[in-house]
């Protein structure tokens, strides 16, 4: 699975077979794990990629889902945003995502052939 390193040293990791994300402190020590299989908000169907952004909230590419959901730094769910589709705000096939430098959310998707780009409240801007 995706990992990525949020401004406090912990990793976190999308564990997709168990529809999860781990988080471990610099020691490697597991600290706790959020989301579990289903379609409800905080739930997962095939987490695929994961960045954190400058306000180290962790942000989610949810496969199957079709969908990108933002949690706190806890694991706490914000936000989901996006569905399945070919229309700006669709998805089809989520492959990766990361958050560039001025906070917005850049996502890659392998079925429509295509990069989008959302504010950091999951606008699609481009």
């Amino acid at each position: 699975g995706s990992v990525a390193v949020d401004g406090q040293n912990r990793v976190a990791v999308c564990d997709e077979a168990n529809h999860r994300i781990q988080l471990f402190d610099e020691q490697r020590k597991h600290i706790k794990s959020f989301g579990g299989q289903g379609k409800k908000d905080g739930q997962f169907m095939g987490p695929r990629a994961i960045a954190v952004d400058h306000h180290n909230r962790i942000i989610v590419c949810d496969r199957v889902n079709s969908r990108v959901q933002i949690f706190d730094d806890q694991g706490n769910h914000v936000k989901s945003f996006g569905s399945f589709g070919k229309k700006n705000g669709q998805f089809m096939g989520l492959g990766a995502i990361a958050v560039d430098r001025h906070n917005r959310i850049v996502v890659a998707e392998k079925l429509n052939h295509r990069v989008q780009i959302f504010d950091d409240q999951g606008n699609h801007l481009k």
